[in-house]
């Protein structure tokens, strides 16, 4: 066992090296778009769940 880690892409071909970027790019987005998402979701239930307040 060792504690260095290994960089795979360095042995790997510039346009798969570029492909693995884009999917790594492409899983954060969406993980950030989820985290998003859920986000709203829970402010627009507590902007819900608020009482209203009516404009004079």
């Amino acid at each position: 066992m060792t504690d260095k880690t290994l960089d795979l892409d360095h042995h790997r071909g510039m346009a798969a090296q570029k492909a693995t970027e884009l999917r790594r790019l492409l899983a954060d987005v969406a993980a950030n778009e989820k985290a998003l998402r859920i986000r709203r979701d829970e402010l627009e239930t507590h902007f819900a769940a608020g009482p209203g307040s009516e404009l004079a």
